[in-house]
């Protein structure tokens, strides 16, 4: 799954199904316009809950790629067990 983290005011954040370019783009035109915008995210583990942080004008936000590029999005514990033994419970 692709996924953004937003790191704003020394929380992290992320926004599942997203680039890096599409929410620097939204970032951007939040910052273009006269006012402020709220940028929809999700805090915490797992699903996460549905958050909204504060796009304005010297606040910073970073946004970072949390899988390294050229790196697969799958953990070397999600992929199939190989040559493990696993015990009969009955």
């Amino acid at each position: 799954m692709k996924r953004v983290e937003v790191h704003y005011q020394g929380r992290v954040y992320s926004i599942p199904n997203s680039s890096i370019e599409s929410v620097q783009e939204s970032v951007d035109q939040a910052l273009s316009g006269s006012g402020s915008h709220w940028l929809p995210v999700k805090n915490g583990e797992g699903l996460g809950q549905d958050a909204a942080i504060l796009i304005t004008p010297g606040v910073p936000i970073s946004i970072v790629n949390p899988i390294p590029s050229g790196v697969s999005d799958l953990a070397e514990t999600d992929r199939p067990a190989e040559n493990i033994a696993i015990p009969e419970l009955l």
